[in-house]
């Protein structure tokens, strides 16, 4: 049994580093927004008078507007890292990958801010409406988004780590906002 030696020209090298680096924000982005729930303890600013509805309203703006950061950095980071990857495994030319990359992103983003944005202006009717299809869209993905995350859900479990969503206490993350704010008091 020999090892050989891979080379790769330069093209594929800048590739597979760009692909590395947004492999990584991907990554970051993702652990950011599992733990926004954070965002509670710290100082929250802006805060214009006292009280509970301004404190959670502010709170809630800084959360809403962390995730729509964090949606932009996911966007790009999977468009990046889909165009170097392409141009890694096909040799495909970059100025038509990063043209492609480039309305792609505008493309997510677009419809990413548009439907958010049409949604959160009717939210009840939006709400009503959109039941069924998200019903439909869970049922579908389900079965997807285990197959997607079971390689690392089940090594890393299995290791003692249980982090879930459903470990999230809504009571805690209010505690954590009302005390926030009595230390800026």
């Amino acid at each position: 049994m020999s090892l050989r030696l891979v080379v790769l020209d330069t093209v594929s090298l800048v590739s597979l580093l760009i692909a590395i680096g947004a492999g990584l924000v991907l990554a970051l982005c993702a652990a950011i927004e599992a733990s926004n729930i954070m965002l509670a303890r710290r100082r929250l600013r802006g805060i214009t008078a006292p009280g509970l509805v301004p404190l959670m309203r502010t709170y809630v703006r800084e959360r809403q507007r962390l995730l729509r950061h964090l949606r932009a950095g996911v966007s790009v980071s999977t468009v990046t890292m889909t165009s170097a990857l392409i141009v890694l495994f096909d040799g495909v030319e970059w100025t038509r990958v990063l043209l492609a990359a480039a309305v792609t992103v505008v493309l997510i983003s677009s419809l990413r801010s548009a439907s958010r944005i049409v949604t959160l202006s009717r939210p009840e009717g939006a709400a009503a409406r959109l039941e069924a299809p998200a019903r439909a869209l869970q049922l579908l993905l389900r079965p997807l988004s285990f197959l997607l995350s079971a390689p690392t859900a089940v090594p890393l479990r299995a290791l003692g780590l249980r982090g879930t969503s459903e470990a999230i206490d809504p009571a805690e993350e209010l505690v954590g906002t009302l005390e926030a704010a009595d230390e800026d008091a």
